[in-house]
Parts: structure tokens; sequence; C-alpha cells
């Protein structure tokens, strides 16, 4: 059912992980200005920002792991499947870090600028936590029911 712990959990890592869709995940600095590394791209932090580098690829995978997170909270009526999906959005969790390196490598080359990891980039470890912990109790729900089914 929906009011299971494990679906609070996999609510919380949809909406932590599609929060950050919005937060700036790192900033860069030199003497031209300042420049914030968004989901979506890298902006100037000018009056009327601007986007200089595309970072869309992060962006859909973001947009992917909070799907993933909301598609597995309805899937409590197929447990075997939920705990796949669960372990699926966990390596796509792991895959975040390097793609996003990556982009803040290749970004900060090309601006010749200091970069600075903001706080956002802790919350997919979080999410990996959050994760692990709904994947156990699917599979204590799992193994309740198998056991159920024994008795009878």
């Amino acid at each position: 059912m929906i009011q299971r712990i494990q679906s609070f959990y996999l609510f919380l890592v949809a909406a932590l992980i599609l929060s950050m869709l919005f937060m700036p995940l790192a900033g860069y600095s030199n003497a031209d200005g300042n420049w914030q590394f968004l989901a979506m791209g890298v902006y100037t932090m000018a009056d009327p920002a601007q986007r200089v580098i595309s970072t869309f690829p992060i962006a859909i995978l973001i947009a992917l792991i909070g799907l993933l997170s909301c598609i597995t909270i309805f899937l409590y009526k197929n447990r075997i499947l939920q705990m796949k999906l669960c372990l699926i959005n966990s390596l796509m969790l792991l895959v975040f870090y390097p793609v996003f390196f990556l982009y803040w490598w290749i970004c900060g080359k090309s601006l010749a600028a200091t970069a600075d990891l903001d706080a956002a980039l802790i919350i997919p470890v979080v999410a990996i936590v959050l994760e692990y912990m709904s994947y156990r109790k699917i599979k204590q729900d799992e193994q309740l029911v198998r056991s159920a089914d024994r008795i009878r």
C-alpha cells in the first residue's frame, strides 16, 4: 500500500532529487565574472542571466531518477519489480557523480575560473541511503508475504 514506510522513503528520494533541478550545484568565479552551475546549464550571475554552457544530460539524469522513484512508489503490488527498480535507481544515482564531475571539470576549463561545489551535491548520497532503506523494507515485506503463503 502507499502508506508503507518504503513509499515515504521513495517519496523523499523523488522530492530531494527533483529539487536538485532548481538548486545551484556549483559555482565559478574569475576576474571576468561569476557563474552558477545548475542542472540545465551554467548561467551568468549578471542581471539578465544567460546560459553559457548547456548541461542537459545532467538535467535529464536527475529527472529520470526522480521519475523512476515516483513510478516505484506505485508498484507496491509487484514487490520484486519494486526492488529491482530501487537497485536501478541507486545505480543511476551512482552514475550521477561521474557525469556531474565530468561536466564540472569541462566547464571549469572552458571558463578558466576557480570552481566551488555547493551543498546540493550531498542530496544524491542521502537519496542512495533512502533507496537502500526502502529496498530493505520492500524485501522484508516480500519475505513476510512468502512466509504467510507457506503457512497456508
